[in-house]
């Protein structure tokens, strides 16, 4: 898991760490960064959209 890490430059950080999820129902497209089994691919009106991720894609 630690292997896998990526390093930040401070920008990404504060992207990263100022980033919010939308609250009035707008719609957002996340994206593909995840190396678990599921990922939060979007938000359409209040719904969170989960999709399965490919784990071949992964180990690649």
């Amino acid at each position: 898991m630690f292997a896998a890490r990526q390093p930040l430059d401070f920008a990404d950080y504060l992207a990263w760490q100022n980033f919010q999820l939308p609250e009035d129902g707008s719609s957002l497209e996340l994206p593909r960064v995840s190396s678990n089994h599921f990922r939060l691919a979007a938000i359409r009106d209040h719904q969170r959209i989960y999709e399965v991720v490919n784990q071949a894609a992964i180990a690649a």
